[in-house]
């Protein structure tokens, strides 16, 4: 890795200092920064990049809390639209710390935006650039495998490849033209995921898991020949996504949220990932009754879709939103208010005079795929074969529906 200085906006900078002596000749004087951070404290701003991501070390005048921030910048030299690419906050005050920007890309250009906050609350601020490294190529031997005779003090790896890269597994082959002691380390934001070091050979091959699917993770390799020197180089790889195939199957009607033997005006709608993906109109459903979910424009049972299940232990979004109309006469009159960009169902009770309620929300990887001694769709008249079943309600308001789905997951080879 290669240290730089971030540009001149960034370059070390001396806040002023005022030093003043008490009156007894005997007293040390007292050094203090006036105004803190309402001048300039940031003294210090070093960065060193590698291809995924900035190490910045950090120094102020004063105890102060930080936070970074880097955008990548345009062809034209602007910012791109859009949030940070990367962002870290220090909230404790002090006067040095080293943060990392991590998941950048490689040989990008960015601009970057320190903040300082001291202890009475004045904030300064500086920004520069600063420039990812290129990734490095995985390297095959050369015609004839030719030693240049100086060992690891020059050039020693000769190949360095994945054999295969899987969503749990990668396996690489590594060669030297002399001998020498390989170590393999793969990493993920600085957390090591797998190292290996070989006895004194000129190839080697190492397996890495477990591994988290759709994740890109540092490749470190590092040869060192029997005098002690080395060569060193730094890939990144991605391992295969995993998919999870979400269909749901079917709804029942606890509660049609009105009293008596009347049945409901209910409306469904249904979200994966906080975004709607099909839904009913307002049809007469009583309590008691059962449905299948259905895709727009079709009677085949199920609405699927497929959403990304990469990292250890991913999330999936998964509601119903139900909505029960009283006001009108006539139910081809009931209408549902229009929502704000950005909006999905949550909670339930009054929505805009009308009833409403909502089943579902997250649901972590790990508890989807905990099995008990009975097959998952023991009881809940859903399709044998699948990987992982939900079933999930809510009966807090006054419409109350219980929810059947089935979730498949699958790789994306």
């Amino acid at each position: 890795m290669t240290p730089i200085r971030i540009a001149v906006g960034l370059a070390a900078v001396t806040c002023a200092l005022a030093a003043t002596t008490s009156a007894s000749a005997t007293s040390p004087p007292i050094v203090v920064a006036p105004g803190g951070c309402a001048l300039q404290c940031i003294d210090k701003a070093l960065v060193t990049t590698t291809a995924s991501f900035a190490k910045v070390e950090l120094e102020t005048t004063v105890p102060a809390k930080v936070v970074v921030t880097a955008r990548r910048l345009s062809s034209t030299g602007g910012l791109v639209a859009g949030p940070p690419d990367a962002s870290v906050s220090g909230f404790l005050f002090l006067e040095s710390r080293t943060v990392f920007l991590r998941e950048l890309q490689p040989k990008t250009t960015y601009r970057i935006v320190v903040s300082a906050t001291d202890i009475a609350g004045r904030t300064a601020s500086r920004t520069g650039t600063f420039e990812t490294r290129p990734v490095e190529t995985t390297m095959e031997p050369p015609v004839g495998g030719y030693s240049s005779g100086v060992g690891c003090s020059q050039k020693c790896i000769t190949k360095a490849v994945p054999v295969a890269v899987g969503p749990t597994a990668a396996v690489f082959e590594i060669a030297t033209n002399t001998q020498a002691r390989i170590t393999v380390i793969v990493s993920r934001n600085g957390s090591i995921a797998s190292i290996a070091t070989s006895e004194y050979t000129k190839s080697f091959t190492h397996a890495a898991s477990p591994l988290d699917p759709g994740t890109t993770y540092d490749l470190f390799i590092r040869a060192t020949d029997a005098n002690g020197h080395t060569e060193p180089h730094h890939f990144t790889f991605k391992t295969v996504e995993r998919k999870a195939r979400v269909t749901l199957w079917k709804i029942k009607v606890i509660n049609d949220g009105d009293s008596g033997s009347a049945r409901g005006e209910l409306k469904f709608s249904y979200w994966l990932d906080k975004q709607v993906v099909g839904g009913t109109g307002f049809h007469k459903r009583s309590s008691g009754d059962s449905f299948h979910v259905t895709a727009n424009g079709t009677t085949r049972p199920g609405l699927t879709r497929v959403l990304p299940a990469n990292g250890p232990n991913p999330q999936f979004d998964i509601r119903v939103h139900a909505l029960e109309c009283d006001g009108p006469v006539f139910m081809k009159n009931c209408a549902e208010e229009a929502k704000p960009p950005g909006w999905y169902p949550s909670g339930g009770g009054d929505c805009g005079g009308d009833d409403c309620a909502t089943a579902g929300g997250p649901f972590a990887l790990s508890a989807l795929l905990a099995h008990g001694a009975l097959p998952g769709n023991y009881g809940t008249s859903l399709p044998s074969g699948h990987d992982a079943y939900l079933v999930f309600e809510t009966t807090q308001y006054h419409v109350k529906f219980r929810v059947f789905a089935y979730v498949d997951f699958y790789f994306d080879y």
